[in-house]
């Protein structure tokens, strides 16, 4: 039970961030600070908390970008959360001695 009270509420600021950055934020600085700060978020929690999907938050995010204004900050910014996302679901730190490569 104390589990699903904690992804409650890391579920709630995860929402309340991509609210925010759906409906707040219009400048450069604004959206590359909320981005930062839902990778930030990811990194925290080790990855998505339960009920929120990763198409779901990668939808709300492109309807932004599709808005219109995205500068190229921006799309860094987002690209970063992309692949933190990736690397708390899969982290592999392991090498693979016998590939070379």
């Amino acid at each position: 039970m104390a589990f699903k009270r904690g992804q409650l509420m890391v579920k709630g600021q995860f929402n309340k961030l991509l609210e925010r950055i759906s409906t707040e934020s219009k400048t450069e600085e604004q959206l590359v600070g909320d981005l930062e700060e839902l990778k930030a978020l990811i990194t925290q929690t080790g990855g998505l908390p339960l009920g929120i999907k990763k198409d779901e938050m990668v939808k709300i995010i492109r309807r932004k970008k599709a808005a219109g204004f995205w500068p190229v900050p921006v799309e860094y910014a987002y690209q970063a959360v992309i692949r933190e996302l990736a690397y708390q679901q899969s982290p592999n730190t392991e090498k693979d001695e016998a590939n070379p490569l």
